[in-house]
């Protein structure tokens, strides 16, 4: 732990078993004490893939051996929990051990933060659902749209679920220490990954609504049908092509030799690429096909289109660039192995907040730090942690975007910084300025409409950041500097200011000038030669993931970066590499990799902890569910699910090898059971006998899930521009927050006005002149 963290002195506990793991680790990369509990024999997770998985996700602990069914070792951990911050704590799936109870600790306890993190949450009709990271996947919607058409759909590599939960439960945790420097007591938060996962699916659930409200289908559509983000073959392998401002498109075009057939501005329009990508791509491919994937990323990347090469594994830890960006530390292991292991999400002041020490070994009972002083109240008495807090928000597309809406939702006055000169790509999306995607990540927020372009307005900006807290931007690297709003610039202005940037690349590296998207951070990070079969080429994509997840990073870098400020008194500037994100979710099967070279690659649905396991046919067009056997118990739970079929009896279904061994065979049999049901009876009877199961679900049908539904997640706003829409709620209920703010996004410019009024002590006439010169913007119909 380093004391210039910005959680330097917290003291977390950590039970969690499975679920949230992960989460942990974060915060003992921001500084907090982590004290990883386990029961005598171990936690459970300890054996998963060799060791692997619980190798990097335990990294930054301490560890500590506690029985909690002796009422001596109960006792001793209550003392401890006594002194501490923080506890995490999850069921454990194979012990069985419930959770703790939140309520009764918080009551006892009354400085504790307790963050309960489960696959579904404490309350409603799924919360004693058993579940793997692939079920939850599957209900959350994002399994929709992942893999071909001709294709299962292809669940996503790692422990998704379990992560976006850890991440999530991070930032809870970090909101509610906030707030206890309010109210001096902790509190209850209650985490759901099914939550967590739906939030991070590229804006679905809004656009799901926007087109029912038409009287569309909101139907998800496979990256087999329309490949909006191509994956194109070259000499070498593969890479990913993502095109979206006309200005890219316009390179591309003159650079493939202006040909005629493109020469109309019809193309420039993304929608109408999409609506015709099956003209346009084999065209794309076949003008890159002759390139090796570094020639293609490097000449493109000269010109301002944004294509990446698709890396491997292997290729990924050994990367040029991502080696002088310090992503990955040499790191021996137990057994004696040098492998890289990947060093951490977040960097402050350009110091990396990293890997410090290997997991514990079983029994390493290490010394517990001495209990800080107890918490007191500053008598703000905040209803929202951030109230109080002034955001000045430069994003674009999704990152800084859902960072800021983030704070907006927990009480900061977030201000989006905007201008038509340069907007924001998503607010513009259909030609006019609202769509949905743009109304759930700036919903709750104010707009400040002006002209970066013009010196007059950059002077009023920073003007701005006088009265600010955070900054957040995710412009490509070196823009903000160049508008004289880089972080040493406005330190000048504000030597508090606390300034989060996020770049795809990030700032620095041999490569920190590229751009991207979330697609491309997908290629960069090793998602993209991941997320397939084995058999097949990778797809074109339609998820933007992790744009959305690294915003709520952003976010957590900014609470994090205030916690630091709180002790110090001066800012800070937080960044985030956006393919670091992809790399942290992969951390464990990029430690394998390093350990057996070539032993990882796409391996569809399966999964090497058992079988059967995967996507299966259901009842209906495609209609699909996931089943996921660990252990013989489940495995004799879904023969009893499926009606004790004779076939089930045979001897070589009964041991786990040999399920494994014949998974293929193994699949189609349970798929024949499967196909004569609707996902949602094949999960009843699967849950019934406590066997991992859920339904893939559209979007749409997100909308009213019964689980979401009880627990407030689907949320509606009247949107202008837009309509009627229903958006993601908060994917953790608080017990003493209130909720989380919830209203339309604003009109481009439409608090200009009043901001100018507020913090530049601008009269009307000024405005006036201002507005009329194009420095300020106000809406078509500007509010007084």
């Amino acid at each position: 732990m380093s004391t210039s963290l910005p959680f330097a002195g917290i003291t977390v506990v950590d039970l969690t078993c499975d679920v949230g793991e992960l989460c942990g680790r974060i915060l003992a990369e921001l500084g907090a004490h982590v004290i990883r509990v386990e029961p005598p024999g171990g936690s459970p997770s300890r054996s998963r893939d060799d060791g692997i998985w619980w190798a990097y996700r335990n990294a930054n602990k301490h560890g500590l051996v506690v029985d909690l069914d002796d009422a001596d070792e109960r006792a001793r951990l209550d003392v401890i929990l006594a002194g501490a911050d923080v506890l995490l704590d999850s069921p454990d799936p194979a012990a069985h051990r419930p959770a703790l109870d939140p309520v009764a600790l918080s009551a006892r306890h009354p400085q504790l933060v307790v963050c309960a993190l489960t696959w579904f949450g404490r309350h409603g009709p799924y919360s004693n659902y058993v579940a793997t990271d692939d079920v939850v996947v599957a209900m959350s919607g994002l399994l929709s749209s992942s893999g071909a058409s001709s294709q299962p759909p292809v669940s996503m590599p790692g422990s998704l679920a379990s992560d976006v939960a850890s991440v999530m439960g991070a930032v809870a945790t970090a909101l509610a220490l906030e707030q206890r420097q309010s109210t001096g007591r902790g509190q209850v938060l209650d985490v759901s990954a099914l939550e967590a996962v739906a939030q991070i699916d590229s804006w679905a659930m809004p656009n799901a609504s926007a087109i029912v409200n038409a009287g569309g289908q909101a139907r998800r559509v496979r990256a087999g049908e329309k490949g909006l983000y191509p994956a194109l073959r070259v000499t070498d392998g593969w890479a990913r092509l993502v095109l979206m401002a006309p200005r890219q498109w316009w390179s591309l075009f003159e650079w493939m030799g202006s040909p005629e057939a493109f020469a109309d501005p019809y193309w420039q329009h993304p929608f109408n690429r999409f609506a015709n990508t099956d003209v346009l791509n084999p065209v794309l491919q076949e003008f890159y096909g002759s390139m090796s994937a570094t020639e293609a990323s490097v000449e493109s990347q000269r010109r301002g289109l944004v294509v990446t090469p698709m890396l491997t594994p292997s290729q990924v830890v050994a990367d040029e660039h991502l080696r002088s960006r310090g992503t990955f530390v040499d790191v021996e292991l137990a057994n004696g192995a040098v492998v890289p292991m990947t060093n951490g999400l977040f960097e402050f002041d350009g110091q990396r907040a990293g890997f410090s020490r290997n997991a514990p070994s079983l029994g390493d009972n290490d010394e517990m730090p001495s209990p800080g002083a107890p918490p007191t109240a500053d008598g703000s008495a905040r209803s929202r942690p951030l109230e109080g807090v002034r955001v000045l928000d430069f994003g674009h597309g999704g990152v800084g975007v859902q960072g800021g809406r983030l704070l907006a939702e927990y009480g900061a006055d977030v201000i989006k910084i905007e201008g038509r000169s340069y907007p924001d790509f998503m607010r513009s999306m259909s030609g006019g300025e609202m769509t949905p995607s743009f109304a759930s990540s700036s919903r709750s927020k104010r707009s400040f409409g002006v002209d970066l372009k013009k010196s007059e307005g950059i002077a009023l900006v920073q003007q701005l950041v006088a009265h600010a807290d955070v900054v957040i931007e995710n412009n490509s690297t070196g823009t903000m500097r160049a508008l004289g709003l880089g972080y040493e610039a406005l330190r000048e202005v504000n030597p508090a200011i606390v300034y989060v940037s996020s770049q795809m690349l990030g700032s620095r590296g041999t490569r920190a000038q590229w751009s991207g998207y979330g697609p491309s951070a997908q290629a960069y990070g090793g998602l993209s030669h991941l997320w397939r079969f084995a058999d097949s080429d990778p797809v074109p994509n339609m998820q933007n993931h992790p744009d959305l997840l690294a915003g709520y990073l952003v976010a957590l870098g900014a609470i994090a970066g205030l916690a630091g400020r709180a002790r110090t008194g001066v800012g800070v500037h937080c960044e985030l590499a956006q393919t670091e994100v992809i790399v942290n979710l992969l951390g464990d099967l990029l430690l394998a990799e390093a350990l057996a070279p070539g032993t990882v690659g796409p391996d569809g649905n399966d999964d090497s902890r058992g079988a059967p396991w995967g996507v299966f046919p259901c009842l209906g067009d495609e209609q699909w569910c996931v089943i996921c056997v660990r252990d013989d118990r489940e495995w004799q739970g879904l023969v009893a699910a499926m009606g004790t079929p004779e076939w089930a009896a045979e001897s070589r279904w009964s041991r786990s090898a040999d399920r494994l061994a014949a998974r293929d065979e193994l699949g189609a049999l349970v798929a024949d059971w499967t196909r004569s049901l609707s996902p949602d009876e094949v999960t009843a009877a699967c849950q019934q006998q406590r066997v991992p199961a859920g339904p893939m679900r559209y979007p749409v049908e997100l909308l009213n899930d019964p689980q979401l539904v009880s627990r407030g997640f689907p949320t509606r706003i009247e949107q202008p521009g837009a309509g009627s829409l229903i958006v993601d709620g908060s994917s953790f209920v608080a017990s003493g927050m209130a909720p989380p703010v919830i209203e339309p996004a604003p009109a481009l410019g439409e608090h200009t006005r009043s901001i100018a009024r507020q913090f530049l002590s601008l009269d009307d006439s000024e405005i006036d002149r201002l507005i009329e010169s194009g420095v300020l913007e106000v809406p078509a119909t500007s509010p007084l």
